[in-house]
């Protein structure tokens, strides 16, 4: 049976004790759960508090300093189990709220008003219609349109100061004023607006200092352009750009999820990247969380990430395991029915490393070449349950690692290449013109740099990380495979992980001073702007007169300390 949550914004467990105050009495209660617009609670002793009734609290982290409307009641135990239903409209800390759900809600109440986001001096705003986003708004200099413009390389400085000027000189609006200089063509303005209004709303994804408070009215106000854009998308998409460990935002590992029914609404409004392709593939309604999350040909993080959004859309949901259950290992269920070994077959290792690139991509699968794509997609999953190294987690011997590494790399690019026609008719033209040299891993590495460009350059930067990373798995020595894997990462807003990867560019190439200028952006973002201070001076001293690096040292010298 599959347990279903029709609640419209997510209910988040907290216990908490705290006072409620009904008719003039004071009533100890607990706090069990919460979420935007309701509280569960416990009532201790024989209070009788009917549904319909109105009762105060005030509870603190999360901050409910206000009353509510029992919705409903029952006895449980020894006390009284209510859901109350708050007052005081949406507001609440995106410290308790994560932005990601309250989006999600909002669309699935079809809301229509103005969301206000502060923290600090920065104020944000998202306009919504009937659920759908529509428009976003920041005081923040580097979201307004001629700032993405300028960052995206399609104005230049002297431009953007110029458009700057007239704005100020005539009130007009920044997009208006770039389309009467000529610096933006009528029919690029709407696209570019677009990207401008998703990029204010991606980067609150990972803001979790601030309060928000949503405030229904009616929308659009007058003059205000409207966008079509897709909540889906915004939502999967803003959810992938949040660091840290998510695992306690997704069920028990030991659940089974499925894919939820009527979503084709949905999937028709999203484009999904290639790690919700891999994760999803493996939901088939028999293989837990954790056995999906082990098997997926992403890392461990990656899939958990993935997985989130997918919950929080509501595209996924979970049966309900029983309790007392055990769960079995990864890989049990298909170990019984296939024969295969549940635990490492260390011949089986070492006998596939020493000529897994010998036998070619339908060999290592174990496929004929005449196998459909059902097929293949099988016979991976098989493969990854004997050579994925993060399945084999009891694994001490660091060198076999390495060789389930990969090997794994090679399951994975056969897939790749195998289950697309392209390019499984290209492998296939090659194959019959007889044994090739195989690429060194240098060369390889260069292919997918060169990929990675291509992803980079169409702004599909989720794919260009995924090329980027692996140029730096096959040959890590290079400097620039680095630094434009860390700038990949860095247009996610992933801004941490992007860190680490022009930190090793930079090592690699200390005189190189675009990498120091972006190191030092990087670093000003995550607010060190005493950080970012040394590496806009070393790019100066590299090359004098770098515009970059001098107006990023003006605003970490301009930074308070």
């Amino acid at each position: 049976m599959v347990a279903r949550d029709n609640r419209t914004f997510r209910r988040y467990s907290r216990t908490k004790e705290f006072p409620i105050t009904f008719r003039n009495r004071v009533i100890k209660a607990r706090m069990l759960d919460y979420s935007l617009d309701g509280v569960g609670v416990l009532v201790e002793g024989s209070a009788v508090i009917s549904k319909g009734d109105i009762v105060g609290m005030a509870i603190h982290e999360p901050d409910f300093a206000t009353g509510g409307e029992v919705v409903w009641s029952c006895i449980h135990g020894s006390g009284l189990r209510l859901g109350i239903k708050t007052r005081g409209g949406l507001k609440g800390l995106l410290h308790d709220f994560r932005f990601s759900d309250t989006l999600a809600g909002l669309h699935r109440y079809r809301k229509t008003g103005v969301m206000t986001i502060r923290f600090g001096k920065v104020v944000k705003k998202i306009y919504v219609r009937d659920g759908e986003l529509v428009f976003s708004t920041s005081n923040q200099p580097e979201d307004r349109l001629g700032d993405l413009l300028l960052r995206e390389g399609k104005i230049t400085r002297e431009q953007y100061d110029r458009a700057t000027e007239e704005m100020r000189r005539t009130g007009r609006k920044q997009g208006v004023v770039l389309v009467q200089l000529g610096y933006l063509r009528p029919q690029e303005l709407v696209p570019v607006l677009r990207r401008q209004v998703e990029q204010i709303i991606l980067s609150l994804f990972t803001q979790r200092d601030g309060v928000f408070e949503f405030e229904e009215m009616p929308v659009p106000p007058d003059g205000m352009i409207t966008l079509k854009l897709s909540p889906y998308n915004l939502i999967y998409y803003g959810i992938k750009r949040i660091e840290g460990d998510l695992r306690s935002e997704i069920p028990p590992l030991n659940a089974v999820p499925s894919a939820a029914p009527d979503t084709e609404h949905i999937l028709k409004d999203m484009t999904l990247d290639s790690s919700a392709g891999l994760v999803v593939s493996l939901v088939d309604g028999r293989r837990t969380l954790g056995e999906i999350i082990g098997s997926a040909p992403v890392s461990e993080e990656e899939a958990i990430r993935t997985l989130y959004a997918l919950f929080c859309l509501k595209l996924l949901e979970v049966k309900t395991v029983k309790e007392g259950s055990v769960p079995e290992e990864p890989g049990a269920a298909e170990a019984r029915s296939s024969g295969e070994a549940a635990y490492p077959d260390m011949e089986a290792i070492h006998a596939m490393h020493a000529e897994y690139r010998r036998i070619g991509y339908y060999d290592v699968l174990g496929v004929s070449e005449s196998a459909p794509l059902n097929e293949i997609k099988k016979a991976y999953y098989r493969a990854a349950k004997k050579f994925h190294p993060d399945i084999h987690f009891s694994l001490t011997d660091h060198s076999v690692k390495g060789k389930l590494s990969d090997i794994f790399s090679y399951v994975y690019e056969a897939y790749v290449t195998l289950s697309d026609p392209v390019r499984r008719q290209e492998y296939d033209a090659r194959k019959r013109q007889g044994p090739q040299v195989a690429a060194s891993p240098a060369a390889a590495a260069g292919t997918k740099f060169q990929e990675g460009k291509i992803a980079f350059r169409n702004r599909q930067y989720g794919e260009a990380e995924n090329l980027f990373g692996q140029a730096v798995y096959l040959d890590g020595g290079v400097a620039e495979y680095h630094y434009c894997y860390g700038l990949a990462i860095l247009k996610q807003g992933k801004t941490k992980t992007a860190v680490k990867a022009l930190e090793r560019a930079v090592a690699l190439a200390p005189v190189n001073a675009e990498y120091q200028a972006e190191l030092g952006t990087a670093f000003l973002r995550m607010g060190f702007p005493t950080r970012a201070k040394g590496h806009f001076e070393k790019a100066l001293k590299i090359k004098p007169g770098h515009r970059r690096a001098a107006e990023g040292l003006a605003e970490a010298n301009a930074a308070p300390a």
